[in-house]
């Protein structure tokens, strides 16, 4: 199950959509282009809740547009590669949102779901 399925901006991404250059590090989005991807679960309250995807969506409508920033979606639960994958990148919490430079750099966001703060951490890490 995909929670993003139908949004017209948000990517749903899948474990073939993310590349290893360096066995130490973790995957990252094959586009290369800069990218916010919430990582979540089906099953989880937080995740699933109205607020949450309206933060989503809102920042995917934005985003590209003001900072060429994409936004996307990976399902930790899908299957077992979509569990391994989010493994291998320590999301261990529900949503995680991480923020993938032009360098492909992860830098997860632990702030309030407001779309000020959220653009301000961008801009600290871009």
């Amino acid at each position: 199950m995909y929670l993003y399925n139908d949004s017209n901006n948000v990517i749903e991404f899948k474990p073939k959509d993310f590349k290893v250059i360096d066995i130490k590090k973790s995957p990252i989005p094959k586009s290369g282009n800069p990218t916010l991807i919430i990582f979540y679960a089906h099953w989880c309250p937080h995740c699933t809740n109205a607020r949450t995807m309206q933060f989503v969506e809102a920042l995917a409508e934005k985003l590209p547009k003001k900072a060429g920033i994409d936004v996307g979606a990976f399902s930790c639960e899908h299957d077992n590669k979509s569990q391994e994958l989010a493994y291998n990148m320590e999301i261990d919490g529900f949503p995680t949102f991480q923020y993938f430079d032009a360098k492909g750099t992860p830098h997860r966001y632990q702030g309030p779901l407001d779309i000020k703060t959220m653009l301000q951490f961008l801009l600290e890490k871009s």
